[in-house]
């Protein structure tokens, strides 16, 4: 029987001309997936992706080919982005939701009224990324927690990337906070909490990593199971390791605040959609009630108000 999905996790990359440097974090995009950096050259997308993009319409011929519904559309520190999403939404409407990210300092509050004013109803934070624009950054600096309460204001979900564990602002305890100091805010933290292959090994960075999932036991807070490939590069298809985080994931959350995603397009580069379809699957700690829940009710609930 065929299952309803909802990719919990994607990313528009929309197309530039080869050598385009984005005005708001000054990396240089180049063709066959490259991106230039102060802090070095990486590749963002598989290189088969000459042009470098990742547009609306390639996502819905993915989507169409492997029976997903709908689609999360999560930002990223890029101009354009945010546009690109509110235009996917415009064009496919009740198939997609989007994302967007603001200044942390100056005009973010503005900004979040105007994108919650067209529709927006979700603001991301990634932590890594966040520091490099703007040098160290904690979750509960001053600018981010104005940024929480007008959130909260506006009822728009955050969704928080904090980063790798080891990294600075990895930070469980100035999540509590946030969702002490802001109680009717809904949150979702990415990527499981960001495990990674060989974590019991360091027990430091172990019982960090438990810590963040121990915000599961608060009823409004989910965790999005993406970016599996990447985390989890080391071991490989099919992540048998990654599977096992994500049942002590379950046993403090719940199959009720789970919701998979791929983190495509960048995960093309370690997995085929298909692969990061099985992989939660093939899970037998899950029943087909479950399965639903982690596909499609949990992320239709929250990000789709169940329409």
């Amino acid at each position: 029987m065929h299952r309803r999905r909802i990719d919990g996790h994607v990313h528009l990359i929309p197309k530039r001309e080869p050598g385009w440097i984005d005005p708001i974090t000054q990396y240089r995009h180049d063709a066959y997936g490259m991106l230039r950096t102060p802090l070095g050259d990486r590749r963002r997308l598989p290189p088969y992706m000459a042009d470098s993009a990742f547009e609306a319409g390639t996502l819905m011929e993915v989507m169409e080919e492997y029976g997903v519904e709908k689609a999360v559309l999560m930002a990223r520190l890029e101009s354009g982005v945010p546009e690109a999403a509110l235009d996917a939404a415009k064009r496919y409407p009740g198939r997609i939701a989007g994302a967007v990210c603001v200044e942390i300092r100056g005009e973010g509050e503005a900004q979040l009224q105007e994108w919650h004013s067209r529709g927006i109803g979700i603001v991301k934070f990634e932590m890594r990324g966040l520091n490099e624009l703007y040098g160290k950054l904690e979750i509960c600096d001053p600018a981010m927690m104005r940024l929480f309460g007008k959130a909260e204001e506006l009822g728009m979900i955050v969704v928080i990337d904090p980063g790798p564990v080891a990294f600075p602002s990895y930070s469980p305890e100035q999540i509590s906070t946030v969702l002490h100091t802001y109680p009717a805010l809904k949150l979702v933290i990415c990527h499981m909490g960001l495990p990674f292959y060989g974590l019991r090994k360091n027990a430091g960075l172990y019982e960090k990593w438990r810590a963040m999932i121990g915000l599961g036991s608060c009823s409004r807070v989910w965790f999005d199971v993406t970016a599996v490939p990447d985390l989890f590069e080391e071991e490989g298809y099919p992540y048998s390791e990654a599977l096992t985080y994500f049942k002590e994931l379950l046993h403090i959350c719940g199959p009720d605040r789970v919701i998979w995603g791929t983190d495509i397009p960048g995960t093309f580069r370690r997995a085929t959609y298909s692969q990061m379809i099985e992989v939660f699957e093939r899970c037998d700690f899950l029943d087909g009630q479950d399965k639903d829940k982690l596909f499609y009710e949990n992320a239709n609930q929250l990000y789709f108000n169940g329409k």
